[in-house]
């Protein structure tokens, strides 16, 4: 939830999961975090995937979500 655009931020990741994701800005870390236990969890029998990311563009509140379109 939010009810500004800057209570929105962008967190990273990569893959198999999304390249990025609008979140709540006090929430980026804690998402960045379970993003990279994620992808340890999917590299750990050595399975590795790689793919081109787009950059986000800014962060806005849309309707009490969180949201960025592609640039």
């Amino acid at each position: 939830m939010c009810d500004v655009d800057a209570d929105c931020d962008i967190a990273s990741s990569d893959c198999p999961l999304e390249c990025w994701v609008a979140v709540r800005a006090d929430r980026v870390e804690s998402v960045e975090q379970r993003s990279a236990e994620l992808i340890a969890d999917y590299e750990r029998e050595g399975t590795r995937c790689e793919y081109d990311c787009t950059s986000p563009g800014t962060p806005m509140c849309i309707a009490g979500r969180c949201a960025a379109e592609p640039e």
